[in-house]
């Protein structure tokens, strides 16, 4: 399907896979956008009187969803011959012509979509007429409220709290709330994390982080739909998640919630039936007497690496560019940070150069690398690929990078079983902490797509759960929740198959009994307005934040002191989940309000009995543990420090 907008331009449809429901409805959608931008020749035509008529609609799919084509087929000629939707276009970068016909579109030749499509069209236009200054607001007048967002992300010491979120298996926890039933199995959509942003926005969390929402690889894919990772068009939107209307309503509706949209960005590697693939096969990896393509770790057989290492400089220049013109094209929809797969594998160059670009076409865009594992990292170096260092991926503009450096260590501690107090852990992040000043912040995080459900981790014990959230959130850096993880939930969803959160389980009634909710959505949100307030006190460079774990046995005890006039705030918390332990701290005796038990009870409907409960006593220098303790108290009320190690958080964006 080719269209033609009215700005002169050609636009193609990608040639992608997707079932009859979902181009039916992405067509409705289609229409109708095209109708209210006026893109009146793309796919819809108007006569004078505004009636509308179809035009150039083939009555056949493009690519069947099940298809197994051997490399080199014709189905592959011709998506070779496709013309890119991308406008790469440096003289004019502007975003008035917007690129509606980005997806994949069936039109059946039955007569009962037609009556479907034509029935439901008033419907859908007269939606969007009523929204219609979602769509004419001025993307870049949308501000992120982040704590201080003014001051630059990498001088900070305290991150934004990150929800993460897997479009295809986000599981409707709407669905789930309103009815009190399991929701439906079924392909999640753009439209469904629409309906959940103000449930996410209201456990505080500064942005929603979506996986991969691109077109996914057929050819050599892994499970029954494929991995969001092995990606076929970096510009497109897979058909089966909405369509670039909706994913620019959905930017839009976040950035009025308070919160900003992160995408996932996967430049080490494409899929094999990739458009890189058959319009650049010299971009491609191909140094194997074969001359096909394919990645260089073997486990990843459903991708084919992109060669950033290439001899020729202008070959290797002329992929940079057109990498980085398709994060300038998000950019221009309404992304504000980006989450980039595997950094340390493509060269900290590249991403200086695509840093540099996007931050000056919107200064307010962040990017959180995902830094690779110790042993990733020494076995790609004794292959001689490429394999950054995290304080060279800093120098190139990251303002965050992934804790694996030292997570790992903390989850084999307790997948052994053995206990939070072993040192190797704690030596890590003495040593990790030692380098922080000077090279910016860390996402901290207990679980993630990759890795395996925090509550599993635990086998259940909740007392566990909340401990070590709370700890890795009081860290230095940025703070990631998977969604799923406010609910509990034990099982990890499938990257390759459909497979949703399982949100029904931990349904419970709320604090307050009005509505229900999920078992640990309050924790989170207590958790997360901590996190805020402790940024907004150690943020400022005139504080002078340092940061000290002064004990992890019998509970781990952490603070930051700011030598500026806001105080200190202190951390008590028994990692190993155990209740009722008194310990001592370092506290003069008296009592001391709880930021965590105390974060919700500012709400008007809270009772009076949740003041009190905030409230902790210190007796003789001790204080009685049983859920995690966060306490701001003045520096002249704390007893003298004894820790063998403290770390100043000296703000500074690069190491000298």
């Amino acid at each position: 399907l080719t269209s033609r907008a009215t700005t002169g331009r050609n636009h193609s449809l990608y040639h992608g896979s997707c079932r009859k429901w979902a181009c039916v409805r992405t067509l409705k959608t289609t229409m109708a956008l095209i109708k209210h931008t006026q893109l009146s020749k793309s796919i819809i035509s108007f006569d004078s009187q505004g009636n509308k008529t179809a035009s150039r609609l083939r009555g056949q799919a493009l690519c069947n969803q099940d298809s197994r084509a051997p490399h080199g087929s014709d189905r592959y000629s011709q998506l070779g011959n496709n013309r890119r939707r991308l406008r790469l276009s440096k003289e004019n970068p502007s975003r008035t012509s917007r690129n509606i016909a980005t997806n994949a579109i069936w039109i059946p030749n039955d007569n009962d979509s037609s009556k479907e499509i034509a029935a439901d069209w008033a419907d859908v236009s007269a939606m969007l007429k009523q929204n219609e200054d979602k769509y004419d607001e001025d993307l870049s007048e949308i501000g992120i409220q982040f704590p201080n967002r003014n001051v630059p992300h990498s001088t900070v010491a305290v991150g934004p709290s990150i929800y993460q979120v897997y479009v295809r298996n986000h599981g409707n926890p709407q669905v789930v709330l309103a009815t009190k039933q399991p929701a439906p199995v079924q392909h999640g959509t753009f439209q469904e994390v629409l309906a959940d942003l103000d449930r996410i926005a209201a456990m505080k969390f500064d942005y929603i982080y979506l996986l991969p929402i691109h077109p996914i690889g057929v050819y050599k894919k892994k499970g029954e739909l494929g991995c969001p990772y092995s990606i076929q068009d970096y510009t497109g939107i897979d058909p089966a998640l909405g369509n670039l209307g909706e994913f620019e309503l959905l930017c839009k509706a976040a950035a009025r919630r308070g919160m900003g949209v992160m995408l996932d960005v996967v430049f080490n590697h494409t899929s094999h039936d990739s458009l890189i693939a058959y319009q650049f096969p010299g971009w491609m990896r191909r140094d194997r007497p074969d001359m096909e393509a394919y990645p260089a770790e073997a486990y990843w057989s459903d991708v084919a690496d992109l060669m950033h290492d290439m001899a020729d400089p202008n070959v290797r220049a002329g992929m940079w560019d057109f990498l980085a013109e398709c994060l300038l094209y998000w950019v221009d929809r309404g992304v504000t940070g980006f989450r980039c797969d595997v950094c340390s594998l493509v060269p900290a160059e590249f991403w200086e150069m695509v840093i540099k670009k996007c931050k000056a076409r919107n200064p307010k865009v962040i990017f959180l690398g995902e830094s690779i594992d110790p042993e990733l990292e020494e076995s790609r170096r004794e292959r001689n690929l490429i394999c950054e260092r995290e304080g060279d991926l800093y120098d190139a503009g990251f303002d965050y990078l992934y804790d694996y450096d030292i997570w790992h260590t903390w989850s084999n501690e307790h997948s052994h079983k053995e206990t939070a107090s072993d040192q190797k852990f704690w030596s890590e992040l003495d040593l990790q902490l030692g380098t922080l000043p000077s090279l910016g912040g860390k996402l901290r995080f207990t679980e993630n797509h990759d890795q395996i459900r925090t509550m599993e981790q635990f086998e259940g014990n909740a007392g566990q759960f909340v401990a070590w959230c709370t700890f890795m959130a009081f860290l230095p850096g940025s703070f990631l929740v998977y969604a799923g993880q406010e609910a509990g939930a034990r099982h990890t969803p499938s990257l390759f198959d459909l497979d949703p959160v399982q949100w029904y389980d931990s349904l419970i009634s709320s604090k307050s009994g009005h509505h229900p909710s999920f078992e640990y959505t309050e924790f989170f949100t207590s958790l997360n307005q901590m996190k805020r307030a402790l940024g907004d006190a150690v943020n400022l460079p005139s504080q002078q934040a340092q940061f000290s774990v002064l004990q992890t046995s019998p509970v781990a005890i952490a603070v930051w002191k700011c030598e500026g006039g806001a105080g200190a705030v202190l951390l008590i918390c028994n990692l190993q989940g155990r209740s009722g332990l008194t310990v001592e701290v370092p506290l003069e005796d008296g009592e001391y309000q709880d930021m965590l038990m105390s974060a919700g009870a500012e709400d008007e409907t809270q009772d009076t009995q949740d003041f009190e409960a905030a409230m902790r006593s210190v007796v003789n220098g001790t204080i009685v543990v049983n859920e995690p303790i966060v306490i701001r108290v003045g520096l002249n009320q704390l007893k003298p420090l004894t820790n063998k190690h403290t770390v100043p958080w000296m703000p500074a964006t690069h190491p000298q």
